[in-house]
């Protein structure tokens, strides 16, 4: 059966934001099977668009909803977990665990994570239509071998190889801080036995689902730079790998990640070869010329401690005129912007939508709000 989706985009502001409650975005997405939506990371107003954009897509189609989320696979079982036992707790503790050090709070950042993921999963229970996907790789190496001790721990290991591998995993789950050596160690040590011994694994975990966890978890358990195009492959090799011809998809990622156009020009911020551009444009990817892009473009950041433009950091915009056009709309409250080519000549290519917010919030300290948006990780 052929699906003709027209989504209406229902955004929700607050009344410090632009003084208005809703506007209204109406697009025909019949042509589309992925929307990409790019965000400036920890920007408390952003969690409430994407959520709107979601639940619209929910309302306007009987189709699944494939959602991509640029976090690890590692995370992805314990929002499983969540989805199918309604657990959240273990999710609560994966977060603990994904902080540089051992602690017994969550931190700002993490506590917003958490409520994103809480919020998702509650509109899905009105729906059930939503399937969670976590691409990036594994960075950080605590939250990686607590879930995967989680998973060893549900069996009855009487494997004395085994049994010191999870002693190795242990003792650096117990360490206070990682550093670099202790993700080497891990690697050549764990990964290097799971993978000379799948055979022994197989033989103790009988659910075949969490051995493919820990399979494709160790997969992603790579070195690589954070803006890299290595790490761009992957973020798009994952996605097309949970293409699902039956569903609708939609991924929440940074916003240096959705660009669809790329030219080899370094004078052009944000010009760089991304995952938008690779799903739009390559042979291989089912998205080929299907993806949406949205970018939500931030110029005012409150932090806790002190408010600062963020207008600079526009992506393809060269021209300061463009930025004084977009910044003249923001005082006429107008939120959102389709880029015509007559305007905008590169952004309309890289982008079919541009959400407006004047003023967002962030409950970072300055320091720690440019660290995530270069996804530079702290606690």
């Amino acid at each position: 059966m052929k699906f003709n989706i027209i989504i209406i985009f229902v955004i929700f502001l607050s009344d410090s934001l632009l003084g208005q409650t809703k506007q209204l975005i109406q697009s025909p997405l019949q042509n589309y099977n992925l929307i990409l939506i790019g965000e400036p990371h920890y920007i408390i107003e952003k969690d409430k668009i994407e959520l709107t954009i979601i639940n619209d897509i929910i309302n306007k189609t009987d189709k699944n909803i494939v959602l991509f989320l640029e976090y690890p696979l590692s995370m992805n079982y314990f929002i499983d977990k969540l989805f199918t036992d309604n657990d959240t707790i273990s999710l609560k503790t994966y977060l603990l665990n994904r902080q540089n050090k051992i602690v017994d709070k969550l931190s700002v950042k993490n506590e917003l994570l958490y409520k994103k993921i809480i919020n998702i999963y509650q509109l899905n229970k009105h729906s059930n239509h939503i399937i969670i996907k976590c691409i990036d790789y594994e960075l950080k190496l605590r939250p990686l071998i607590y879930t995967i001790l989680t998973i060893l721990n549900k069996y009855n290991i009487t494997s004395d190889e085994i049994l010191k591998q999870k002693n190795i995993l242990n003792e650096l789950l117990n360490k206070s801080k990682h550093t670099i050596k202790d993700y080497e160690y891990f690697r050549n040590e764990f990964k290097s036995h799971f993978c000379n011994n799948l055979y022994l694994y197989n033989s103790i975990i009988t659910n075949k689902d969490e051995l493919w966890y820990i399979s494709k978890m160790l997969k992603n358990a790579i070195a690589l730079k954070i803006y890299s195009e290595e790490r761009e492959l992957m973020l798009y090799n994952n996605i097309i790998a949970n293409y699902n011809d039956s569903s609708y998809h939609v991924a929440i990622m940074g916003s240096a990640h959705v660009n669809k156009y790329y030219k080899n020009d370094i004078a052009i911020l944000g010009n760089r070869l991304s995952v938008g551009y690779l799903l739009n444009n390559s042979y291989k990817s089912p998205f080929r010329g299907k993806v949406y892009s949205i970018y939500i473009f931030v110029k005012n950041i409150k932090t806790i401690n002190s408010v600062f433009s963020y207008e600079n950091k526009f992506y393809f915009i060269i021209d300061k005129n463009k930025i004084n056009y977009l910044s003249s709309l923001m005082e006429k409250n107008i939120t959102y912007i389709v880029p015509t080519r007559k305007k905008f000549k590169y952004v309309y290519k890289a982008y079919n939508l541009l959400i407006l917010i004047e003023n967002g919030t962030s409950n970072l300290y300055d320091n720690q709000f440019e660290l995530q948006n270069n996804n530079i990780e702290s606690n």
